[in-house]
């Protein structure tokens, strides 16, 4: 069974990359994908739910990744079902985790479980289907981080620390980690800045070209921050967001908070959809994050469609196996055209063989009396390396020529067990 899932992935993102297909799911593909993999899990996997921070678009799929479980989920657009690809157990140590992909990989950073958070991070194996524990150069606290920035190909984890465990929303400093996907590096740079933020948050997706990240938790919205502008907001008096009363619980509504371009869309239970204009929205209900730690905007690959990075492998083998195929096929016919060349050579100079009257009897005249297979008279008259067709000629002629030098020398009958074949009596004396 694992080795048709492992199948059925490979031919399903070969087929995606050979496509070359760039993401196109609308806010609503994307609702609809998030639905049935909801109605999935609520099914099969309880008390296991989902929530917008737990997908990621790679072209025309959508991997779904449940917070807390290292389950993973793929749904194709346009699609009714979702299929489960990986081969991992419930784990319950990554609730509050941040997901994000990377030239074709899905990482997660942190998480909270088990009375105790963290800073790992993992990332899934296409090949083993399992998530992968990713050793970093250098050290992160061993928290979770409030907030984890993606810009470009790094990955900037913010951890407050509070002079008192009993003050959660005091405290002296936050503190950057920046994590390098590239080269895993890990540097820390401190800031001292005491700013307002709000933990214990889930970032919504964005579906489209990253320009906003938007965090929130239970359908609430809480920090917004602007890659172009690298500024950060925190919202103080933003309204709900959806249509009804509060208290979403535990997203059994199927409400959803998706991120496109400058767009938050709010689709409710009743399938309405609603949207917010992310920079009205913080003009209006937001405060900036004063001398807000500048993040440099490092250059990362363009997306590509999932399993490439792991994929592209088969694809390098195949094309590596189609020029072995290729040169073993150029290999043979070079080879057969020079057998044949020869064969032909050969060919004409066992015909030419027949022209010649030089025949040498030394062999047959010192064989004893009796009675000779037709083989053994070859062998004798030292024809039998020739071809069949050629080699009758040459016997024939060779017998004529015989029967002139030595009459009643050799004599043939047939073979007195099988009609159609010969035997030659010597006579030898």
């Amino acid at each position: 069974m694992r080795i048709l899932k492992q199948i059925f992935v490979v031919l399903f993102f070969t087929f995606g990359f050979i496509t070359k297909v760039l993401s196109t799911f609308t806010p609503q593909q994307v609702q609809k994908g998030l639905d049935i993999a909801l109605a999935e899990v609520r099914s099969h996997y309880k008390p296991v739910t989902i929530f917008e921070s737990d997908y990621l678009l790679f072209g025309d799929s959508m991997v779904i990744n449940p917070v807390g479980t290292h389950y993973v989920f793929l749904y194709e657009k346009g699609g009714d079902h979702v299929t489960r690809i990986d081969n991992s157990n419930f784990h319950g140590h990554n609730f509050e985790r941040s997901l994000f992909k990377f030239k074709n990989d899905v990482y997660a950073l942190g998480g909270y479980g088990f009375w105790h958070s963290h800073s790992k991070l993992i990332c899934y194996n296409w090949s083993d289907q399992e998530w992968d524990l990713v050793r970093l150069n250098g050290e992160l606290p061993d928290v979770a981080p409030i907030l984890s920035i993606k810009q470009g190909d790094s990955i900037y984890a913010l951890y407050q620390f509070h002079p008192n465990n009993h003050k959660q929303n005091s405290f002296d400093s936050i503190d950057f980690y920046v994590i390098d996907l590239n080269t895993l590096a890990v540097s820390r740079k401190e800031y001292t800045r005491k700013n307002e933020l709000i933990t214990n948050i889930y970032q919504y997706q964005e579906i489209g070209r990253e320009k906003w990240s938007v965090w929130g938790k239970e359908h609430a919205i809480s920090q917004i921050y602007n890659h172009e502008t690298k500024e950060l907001f925190v919202n103080f008096s933003g309204p709900w967001p959806f249509r009804g009363k509060l208290g979403a619980g535990r997203h059994l509504d199927s409400n959803w908070l998706l991120n496109k371009n400058d767009f938050l869309y709010v689709i409710s239970h009743g399938k309405t959809l609603d949207s917010i204009h992310i920079p009205q929205y913080v003009k209006l209900y937001c405060k900036k994050i004063a001398d807000f730690q500048e993040l440099v905007p490092l250059i990362e690959e363009e997306p590509k469609l999932v399993g490439e990075k792991v994929y592209r492998n088969w694809i390098l083998a195949l094309v590596i196996a189609i020029a072995l195929i290729i040169s073993v096929i150029i290999v043979l016919i070079l080879t057969k055209n020079i057998s044949i060349g020869e064969g032909k050579r050969k060919i004409k100079e066992y015909y030419s063989e027949l022209n010649s009257d030089g025949f040498n009897f030394d062999s047959l005249f010192q064989l004893y009396f009796g009675i000779y297979s037709e083989k053994e008279l070859d062998i004798a008259l030292r024809i039998y390396h020739l071809p069949k067709d050629v080699r009758v000629l040459k016997r024939s002629q060779m017998l004529f020529t015989i029967n002139q030098m030595k009459p009643g020398f050799i004599e043939r009958k047939i073979h007195p067990k099988h009609p159609n074949q010969f035997i030659y009596e010597i006579k030898n004396y």
